[in-house]
């Protein structure tokens, strides 16, 4: 990691191109403090700024307080601002999944199931109907995850 000093005299600008790497990728990677969710972090005037948020600013104006700086790079270091566009959280979690990066399903590190046990297990109540508390049991599952399942309310992917 690259050790960036500052001069107190620094703008804010300043402070924020002295930690940007540009990469042959088109990211600008923040080589500065991080926080531990792996986005970019800087400190101004006794303010901390996530980096590309203050890219964001720097490059292309204010940001309201109730939106987000989204990437779609997908890179959290990134930095550079045409790799940043503003959206909602709702707009933010869209982009996720139709990026195809959604712990949905046996994405998800603590689910039970695989998309394949799923599948079965709505093929099974489609051919012969099985009480829930059954196919609970032949799962390792509660039931109330059975009924979330063949309502549609969780694992709407598998069919």
């Amino acid at each position: 990691m690259m050790v960036t000093r500052w001069n107190s005299n620094d703008s804010f600008e300043d402070r924020f191109n002295r930690s940007v790497i540009k990469k042959e990728s088109g990211c600008w990677d923040w080589s500065g403090c991080l926080y531990a969710t792996g986005y970019g972090k800087i400190t101004f005037q006794t303010k901390n700024w996530l980096a590309h948020r203050a890219s964001y600013k720097i490059h292309k104006g204010d940001v309201p307080s109730d939106m987000l700086v989204c990437h779609t790079c997908d890179n959290r270091k990134c930095t550079n601002p045409d790799h940043l566009f503003i959206g909602t959280h709702k707009d933010n979690l869209s982009d996720m999944k139709n990026k195809g990066r959604s712990n949905r399903g046996q994405k998800n590190g603590r689910s039970k199931l695989t998309d394949e046990d799923v599948g079965s297990l709505k093929h099974m109540n489609r051919v012969r109907y099985f009480e829930q508390k059954e196919l609970a049991k032949h799962f390792g599952i509660n039931r109330s995850l059975v009924s979330m399942i063949l309502g549609e309310m969780v694992w709407q992917h598998v069919k």
